[in-house]
């Protein structure tokens, strides 16, 4: 009974063996070994870990990383073997310090063919250190803008931030504090002939301060504005625009304050009004519609924080006056006929024209007959339309017209001269006495075959006439028989249809409609439908 029982418990014992044995081979089947880093290892940092292992060419791998405790995926990328090692850089910052992590390799989204299952443990933080403040126990130092440096070092390679504090001497408020992230710091607007104490606190992301030893510097008294140069136009320059000019300064002062100016600018000969800019940071300001061809005096009176003074005068001239190119007129055609009789308004246009000194452009448009003419003037749009044409034309007049465009100093350019011919055309009369005409009475009916329909139509302008015919078995089933018939009768084989029903008690009723368009003068139509009935 014992043998049995041994013998039970080394059969099962084998098969764990197997069922262990052949996990093992999976793995190793994968082809993934890794390198680094090594199982078990402690104190690494943890900003500058990268991880390699051994793989097949060509082939691609996930690298996948976890919080050992929470089992959490801290990082993971895909990378594709380019050769038999592979290397895999980890950004600064996925890792938090004195943590234990597990990592493997698989092939891409194949947990079946993975590498075996690795643990580091990250190394603690340790405090990051910040000295050798700049300024400290100097004088003399610009108020203004100053510049404020210093030295900090990690250990660990974390990000820093950086509190600078600046206090007047003998106050324990801040003057200034604020938060950087780099080792320097540009203080503004200090207090001349003042004495500062400052220091900087260090911190890394994990919590770790560091503060750094109080350091001292004292401001100079201050002093004017030192200059005033102006970039654009030049100083004496001439043939400057006079229109949307940019005009462009720069001041420098020794205490490296930001400076407020008032700026004048005047014609030569007359007084300075209203500034362009009073007590203004601004270095720039866009001046339009100046005087062509005139002398300009342009004045910057610089100020600093204590409202000490520099003034300068610049002067330039600007540039002489170009006429607008002249216009295109577009309608109405040069040589065209207007009908007034199909037209309730008639539309001028011409293109708008860009003046080369970017003038604002005016235009006049001049419409003459003979001895007579209209002139429209200012018009700001590229067109102008006439609704009231008995008002302003006659019928049978040939007509002139052009367009001046006029920039805002009176330099005027003009089109070319186009021509047009005003003309009435009436419509014709409606078509008359067809044949067949109405069946209302209801007569003998006609034969299945009628060899011409005929109908009377004028014009009363004595234009010709074209017809075009159309016939159905209802007013809305029309389908067109003959167009342009320059006669008015239209001849035909064709053979209609017999009616059907009881012979001698009730005959079938055929509609044949026709409808007339006539054509006249160019083109208008004229529509009159004549609906007749037949019996056959």
């Amino acid at each position: 009974m014992r043998l049995k029982k041994n013998f039970w418990m080394f059969t099962l014992l084998f098969v764990t063996l197997m069922l262990a044995y052949s996990c093992v081979s999976a793995t190793v089947s994968s082809g993934i070994e890794l390198i680094s880093p090594e199982n078990n290892s402690i104190n690494l940092p943890f900003n500058k870990i990268s991880f390699s292992f051994k793989g097949d060419v060509g082939k691609t791998y996930d690298v996948i990383v976890k919080d050992s405790v929470t089992n959490t995926v801290v990082f993971t990328t895909t990378v594709t073997a380019e050769k038999e090692i592979v290397e895999v850089s980890v950004p600064k910052g996925t890792f938090s310090p004195d943590k234990k992590y597990k990592w493997y390799v698989r092939l891409t989204n194949n947990d079946s063919k993975s590498s075996a299952q690795w643990s580091f443990t990250t190394r603690k933080n340790t405090v990051p250190t910040v000295s050798g403040l700049l300024p400290d126990g100097t004088s003399g130092h610009p108020f203004g803008m100053l510049g404020l440096t210093w030295k900090a070092s990690d250990d660990d390679d974390d990000d820093l931030t950086f509190v600078v504090r600046i206090y007047e001497k003998g106050k324990s408020t801040p003057f200034i504090e604020t938060t950087v992230a780099t080792d320097t710091y540009l203080a503004k607007n200090l207090k001349q002939l003042m004495t500062y104490q400052w220091s900087v606190e260090v911190r890394d992301k994990w919590g770790a301060i560091a503060k750094s030893p109080i350091a001292e510097f004292s401001t100079k008294q201050n002093e004017p504005p030192e200059r005033i140069d102006l970039l654009y136009p030049e100083n004496n320059s001439t043939n400057v625009k006079f229109n949307n000019l940019l005009l462009r300064w720069r001041g420098a002062d020794k205490d490296y304050e930001e400076l407020k100016y008032t700026v004048y600018l005047h014609s030569e000969g007359s007084q300075p009004g209203k500034p362009l800019l009073s007590l203004n940071t601004a270095m720039e300001y866009l001046v339009t519609e100046l005087y062509p061809d005139t002398n300009y005096i342009l004045t910057i009176e610089a100020e600093d924080t204590y409202g000490e003074k520099l003034s300068r005068q610049f002067k330039f001239r600007t540039k002489v006056n170009t006429p607008p190119p002249a216009p295109n007129l577009i309608e109405p055609l040069d040589n065209s006929k207007v009908n007034i009789a199909r037209v309730s308004s008639l539309k001028f246009r011409w293109n708008a024209v860009i003046d080369p000194d970017e003038d604002f452009v005016n235009y006049r448009l001049v419409i003459r007959s003979g001895s007579s003419e209209r002139s429209m003037y200012p018009l700001n749009n590229p067109e102008l339309e006439f609704s009231s044409l008995s008002t302003f034309f006659k019928v049978g007049q040939k007509y002139e017209w052009y367009v001046v465009a006029i920039d805002r100093n009176g330099d005027s350019a003009m089109s070319k001269v186009f021509s047009f011919e005003t003309y009435l055309n009436n419509p014709p009369a409606i078509p008359s006495n067809p044949y067949p005409g109405d069946d209302k009475e209801g007569n003998r009916p006609l034969p299945n075959r009628i060899e011409q329909f005929s109908w009377v139509c004028s014009d009363p302008d004595g234009d010709e006439l074209r017809y075009d015919l159309y016939m159905g078995d209802s007013p809305d089933s029309l389908k067109l028989k003959a167009s342009d018939l320059k006669t008015s009768n239209y001849s035909t084989t064709e053979l209609f249809e017999f009616g059907s029903g009881i012979i001698g008690k009730l005959l079938q009723k055929t509609v044949i409609t026709i409808q007339l368009k006539v054509r006249f003068g160019r083109s208008k139509l004229l529509t009159r439908r004549l609906h007749q009935q037949h019996l056959f």
